[in-house]
């Protein structure tokens, strides 16, 4: 089989398997709030798409910028951007395919089929699905495409200098897209030890500097890098690493025992889903401790890969240092779920390909391969089922939120969405999956997240007190979710204005301090001019100029509320200047 029918059969497989995810809409989880922010915001510069505004723990610029693409190429059509996802993990799969071939040709073993099963396995594991369909998920698959690269290029008999500054740069672009992928860094340093031994005896770790000296330099340069280019484009600090560190060295986390025991708990788990993915649940909240043994034995099983140093293990420890960073989301609280199958889409690529170099020796020596091949070919077949399956699931809101309730019952945020999604269907939502289920069904039901989920909910049947109660409730303790909170006060503030043809004066007084405090915690000179608005509507002339003239002078002049806030600044400046001369 040649490259070219191998690419051809490849780009059939995933395209014929994930074709059905273009006719899935915006998951009710994120989705709309990135387009929602992408229609509402019309600049586009240098300034926007590095900059923090707006930002409190993320800094995924990379990944902004793939959905501006959206924006100016597409007009935000949900179709094409699921297409984009699609696109992306085929371009994933193809690497993977590229990375496991040149890890053979290393091996001297020229034959297409093996790179070629490997990025068949990645390409339909069920466990990658998530990823894929859901838009926000587009994270991994960018972070993976440049991680992948960047293995791709370093996986050579001699590296030039310029080809590792180049893969040291597609990390450094890899953790713009997401900030995990910098988990990477070790397994990239340690890479020359696990290569084929190039001399008759044992290298030293002077032979190793003085040969490898580019990559020992480059990486950890460019993972010094990256966290310094973090810090200097947080204009408040970077929240994020501040809110890592202070999580696991104990200032607001867990202890150590319970820290230990969710880790591990996650590790086993994460292992078995690379293993058996089933079942696939969207909104996994719990595991089972008999995962801590799974869990163990995962950590084990990483000593013994840095004690045997070969390409196949180098596969199985890069797969575990990337996913570690999975085992640090339960400590954290930050995200939908403290445990999720995307999580696992870019250490499953490294995984299938130690899995196929471990297989690969003992299965050219068997007596009838026949039988190997009909077993891979059913193990395919039936991912493909899966996968299918799962993604014609994601093609509506409704049937996806009811499984996430079937296998996690417990989970309250999955609730809330299913009643947004039943009420978009016109469906009675007073029943046992309605919101009348959801008075203290899980301890999660009390957190900002979860507040700010059940307003939304009420406020769009219409239960304006309801849904500004409990925002209310949410910033008496908000943690790191106050701009958050305060956005959807926002929010229901200008629905309300829309609404109603008058009360505008009844309204606009209580958007002000809403105003102040987020450009307080943003820096985002929008706020400045949304201000400015506000008091001009309230003929606080003096307090407009003086919010429109710092929102000019602080924003870019690509803005699209630049030029008004100019002008206004300056009319009213204008205005004011001749009262003062009347006087």
């Amino acid at each position: 089989m040649t490259t070219r029918t191998t690419v051809l059969l490849i780009i059939c497989v995933v395209l014929g398997t994930y074709y059905p995810v273009i006719f899935s809409p915006f998951n009710s989880v994120d989705d709309p709030g990135v387009y929602t922010y992408l229609l509402n915001v019309n600049s586009f510069g240098i300034r926007e798409m590095f900059s923090t505004a707006g930002s409190v723990h993320y800094y995924r610029p990379v990944y902004w910028l793939s959905y501006w693409a959206d924006k100016y190429i597409w007009g935000l059509e949900e179709s094409f951007m699921h297409l984009e996802n699609m696109v992306f993990h085929l371009l994933n799969v193809l690497l993977v395919f590229a990375v496991a071939h040149r890890v053979f040709l290393l091996k001297n073993f020229r034959s297409h089929w093996p790179p070629l099963i490997a990025a068949l396995i990645f390409a339909l594991h069920p466990l990658n699905t998530e990823a894929v369909n859901w838009i926000v998920g587009r994270t991994d698959l960018l972070a993976a495409l440049f991680l992948l690269f960047s293995t791709w290029l370093l996986l050579r008999e001699k590296c030039h200098w310029g080809v590792v500054l180049l893969a040291a740069t597609s990390l450094f672009v890899a953790c713009l897209a997401k900030e995990t992928a910098i988990f990477y860094l070790p397994a990239a340093v340690l890479l020359p030890f696990f290569l084929p031994a190039q001399t008759p005896s044992r290298p030293s770790i002077r032979y190793f500097l003085l040969s490898h000296w580019p990559l020992f330099i480059f990486f950890p340069v460019m993972g010094i890098g990256y966290f310094v280019f973090r810090h200097l484009m947080f204009v408040r600090g970077d929240a994020g690493v501040s809110h890592v560190v202070s999580r696991l060295t104990g200032g607001q986390g867990f202890g150590l025992f319970e820290s230990a025991h969710l880790i591990l708990k996650a590790a086993g788990f994460y292992l078995k889903k690379l293993f058996i993915p089933f079942p696939l649940n969207f909104g996994i909240i719990h595991v089972s401790d008999l995962y801590i043994p799974v869990g163990v034995f995962a950590v084990l099983l990483v000593f013994f890969c840095l004690k045997r140093r070969t390409l196949t293990t180098y596969f199985f420890f890069s797969a575990a240092t990337i996913g570690s960073s999975a085992l640090l989301v339960p400590l954290l609280e930050a995200t939908w779920t403290p445990l999720a199958e995307r999580y696992m889409y870019i250490p499953s690529a490294f995984f299938v390909v130690g899995v196929v170099l471990l297989t690969t020796p003992w299965a050219v020596r068997l007596p009838r391969p026949h039988i190997l091949v009909l077993s891979i070919g059913v193990l395919l077949c039936g991912f493909a089922y899966a996968t299918e399956t799962r993604t014609l699931l994601w093609q509506s809101n409704l049937a996806l939120f009811q499984d996430t309730l079937n296998k996690s019952p417990y989970f309250t945020p999955a609730k809330i969405h299913l009643a947004l999604a039943m009420q978009e269907q016109g469906l009675d939502i007073s029943g046992k999956d309605g919101l009348v289920s959801l008075r203290g069904a899980h301890p999660l039901g009390s957190s900002p997240s979860v507040l700010m989920d059940q307003a939304t909910a009420l406020f769009q049947q219409g239960k304006i007190h309801a849904a500004r109660g409990l925002l209310q409730r949410a910033l008496k303790n908000p943690g790191r979710y106050e701009q958050q909170i305060l956005k959807h006060f926002l929010s229901q503030y200008d629905q309300l204005i829309m609404r109603l043809d008058s009360g505008q004066e009844l309204i606009l007084p209580e958007t002000v301090p809403l105003l102040i405090r987020l450009y307080e915690l943003s820096d985002d000179p929008f706020y400045l001019y949304r201000l400015g608005q506000a008091y001009l509507f309230l003929n606080d002339k003096e307090h407009a100029q003086e919010a429109f003239g710092r929102a000019a002078a602080q924003t870019v002049p690509t803005a699209y509320y630049y030029k008004a806030a100019l002008k206004l600044s300056k009319e009213l400046g204008r205005g004011t200047e001749n009262k003062k001369g009347s006087r």
